[in-house]
């Protein structure tokens, strides 16, 4: 069967509103654009609906008292996370 780790940030690119797109400057990106969720050739496993788990994952949030500002402040460190797997060093010759 088809393997993805971390599945929050699959989750995540698929069920955050529009509003939090914009706010963590996701736009229309999805798994194929991040590194961290591009490396396994398997971004989307057919029958699972990573909307509605993401939905399922916030409201197991609400339930065990995570605040709304709480989970926005999850929400922002998934971003950076994804987007800190898109930076590429390499050595220009200098130290």
């Amino acid at each position: 069967p088809p393997v993805k780790n971390y599945h929050i940030f699959y989750q995540f690119l698929a069920g955050a509103t529009d509003e939090e797109r914009k706010r963590f400057m996701l736009g229309n990106k999805g798994p194929n654009d991040f590194y961290y969720t591009n490396q396994s050739g398997c971004v989307a496993i057919p029958g699972w609906d990573e909307d509605a788990l993401f939905s399922k994952t916030r409201d197991a949030l609400s339930y065990l008292n995570v605040s709304d500002k709480d989970q926005e402040q999850v929400f922002s460190l998934l971003a950076a996370v994804l987007w800190l797997g898109n930076v590429d060093f390499a050595p220009d010759g200098s130290e």
